[in-house]
């Protein structure tokens, strides 16, 4: 079984979510017509991407190229943070691109799926552009209010204290 780490370089994720911008932007300009072409195999990608990273962050060819750019080519120092509201969000995109993909090829929901892309992408721009995780908000609630545990790992409040100094 593979374990899923306790913290991820956010460089990484905010590089990741970058190319998912891009990518929900491209599937938005083309169902609006805007685009002449037919991107429909990049909703697929997406999807998959978002089930391979919330198995293991190793397993997704964007986190492995988006970490060999940030580590290897521009040298950016590794910034931690606690992997299971990340987790979480990348969960809320399983659910979100599940279900673009339901209204695309299963059951035509036009009106339904530009709502959902126009929800990827603004998180995604949010994450990529801003550090802003809409998934880790939705978790840190859930938290407070008593419908999800908090995860029982080191403190995270710690270990960010002692990797700030």
């Amino acid at each position: 079984m593979i374990s899923y780490p306790k913290y991820i370089d956010s460089n990484v994720v905010r590089s990741v979510s970058i190319t998912t911008f891009v990518l929900s932007l491209l599937i938005f300009l083309s169902e609006t017509g805007s685009l002449r072409i037919n991107v429909s195999w990049v909703l697929l990608l997406l999807f998959f991407d978002f089930i391979l990273r919330y198995i293991h962050p190793k397993l997704s060819p964007n986190v492995r190229f988006h970490g060999l750019i940030n580590n290897k080519l521009l040298k950016n120092k590794t910034k931690q943070s606690f992997s299971p509201p990340k987790r979480f969000a990348i969960l809320i995109g399983i659910i979100i691109t599940g279900l673009m993909v339901l209204t695309k090829f299963v059951i035509i929901f036009q009106e339904l799926f530009v709502v959902m892309n126009i929800f990827l992408l603004v998180a995604s721009f949010l994450q990529a552009f801003y550090d802003y995780c809409v998934g880790c908000e939705v978790f840190d609630l859930l938290i407070r209010i008593g419908v999800k545990k908090q995860p029982n790992f080191e403190n995270p409040i710690k270990f960010i204290k002692q990797n700030t100094r």
